[in-house]
């Protein structure tokens, strides 16, 4: 359904108009001047529509998270746009816009000129909310978007994932140059600590080719509501969750593919982080020592069924943790992940597969009595309820042979 009505007064060579109309549920409000010797356009035009989401898909510019029960971007909600500014023979200079759709809420300047042998686009762009679609697949560059060149600056109070805050204070710069898509540099608060990422998306390459580097520094996993941002969460070591503490950290990495898993397949580089004052859910040290220490006042299977359930579940805090991992094939390997504490220490090693989800891997704790021989619990299988498998032998034998 089309609906329009269009309105014209003054003098010959500079027509004011105003056209408003409707498009199904999208309704347009367009109130231009039309400087006829000048070949320039210029005013103000608006636009409003139930569903941003709606309109979308409508429009064919759908993002399909294909996440399960993701909400879709940019989420529910109405759009409702104003822009003012001028349309030239070869120039479009969006002077002032804001822009209300789902949970975006934005304004800023934008300037597209195609004067020139590729199109040119420039601008700035402050949000006070910037939802950003599930990642499914990377970002590819068709039709015009090909040949543009493109420089924005892009800041942003919160970022969000579905309903979720990922990010604070965003501060980046997004160019694109020969298709090659460039964040440089991007930084934000996350979880109270700074994150910086340096990042190349090469669509240039066959296959396309993704280079990132990132640090983040301070980020603190206590004392940020639950629902504030993702870093709040448990962040998975997988299968265990670091539940507080705080994080410094680097990540490099390459990897080249069409879609997320041939990235995932190929991804190669390396990560580490130190974490201090961390606590590690999964096992119990401290329940551990308590009962060692009760060995001697206790039977043998007494002990040993106390001993397999602080393997199996708690937490343990440490002082700090180290972790050193590379990726390769498709496969996360921990190089070395040592936790030292006031109760004890403790290693993981193996491998996380990035592709089927599957972990092979083995945590190592040792109580401060180095006396006792360590404990050890191998993790197969999916990484989410991995099978766990203990092995107490050396702790079992002590048991056999302590005084009577």
């Amino acid at each position: 359904r089309l609906a329009a009505r269009l309105e014209g007064a003054g003098p010959g060579d500079a027509l004011n108009l105003r056209r408003q109309g409707d498009i199904g549920d999208l309704r347009f409000d367009a109130q231009p001047v039309w400087d006829l010797a000048g070949g320039r356009v210029a005013g103000r035009v608006s636009l409003r529509h139930p569903g941003a989401t709606r309109l979308l898909a409508e429009l064919g510019l759908a993002y399909a998270t294909g996440a399960g029960e993701m909400p879709q971007w940019p989420g529910e909600g109405s759009l409702s746009a104003q822009a003012t500014g001028a349309i030239l023979t070869e120039r479009i200079n969006l002077e002032q816009f804001d822009i209300t759709a789902g949970g975006l809420r934005a304004s800023g300047q934008i300037a597209l000129d195609w004067g020139g042998a590729e199109p040119v686009i420039g601008g700035r762009i402050l949000a006070e909310t910037l939802p950003l679609p599930w990642p499914t697949t990377p970002p590819t560059l068709t039709g015009p978007a090909r040949l543009a060149r493109a420089t924005l600056q892009l800041q942003a109070e919160q970022v969000l994932v579905g309903h979720i805050s990922i990010a604070q204070q965003l501060a980046c710069t997004v160019n694109l140059a020969e298709r090659v898509l460039r964040l440089l540099p991007c930084a934000a608060r996350v979880a109270n600590g700074v994150v910086n990422v340096d990042a190349d998306w090469n669509t240039v390459a066959d296959p396309p080719r993704l280079s990132l580097q990132a640090t983040l520094e301070g980020a603190s996993l206590a004392g940020v509501p639950p629902d504030q941002t993702v870093a709040s969460q448990p962040l998975e070591i997988v299968p265990f969750a670091l539940a507080a503490g705080q994080i410094d950290g680097t990540l490099q990495l390459t990897a080249y593919g069409h879609g997320l898993a041939a990235l995932r397949a190929t991804a190669d580089g390396q990560v580490d982080l130190r974490l201090r004052d961390a606590r590690l859910p999964g096992f119990d040290l401290p329940a551990i020592n308590r009962t060692l220490d009760q060995a001697m006042e206790r039977s043998a299977t007494a002990t040993e069924t106390d001993l397999r359930a602080a393997l199996s579940a708690g937490s343990t805090p440490f002082a700090e943790i180290t972790v050193h991992a590379d990726a390769a094939r498709g496969s996360l390997t921990l190089r070395r992940a040592d936790a030292n504490g006031p109760a004890g220490a403790a290693t993981l090693a193996g491998n996380i597969g990035l592709l089927d989800g599957t972990v092979d891997l083995v945590l190592t704790v040792q109580p401060p009595d180095r006396t006792l021989a360590n404990m050890t619990v191998h993790l197969t299988g999916a990484s989410i309820a991995p099978t766990r498998t203990q092995d107490l032998t050396g702790v079992l034998r002590w048991l056999a042979e302590r005084p009577r």
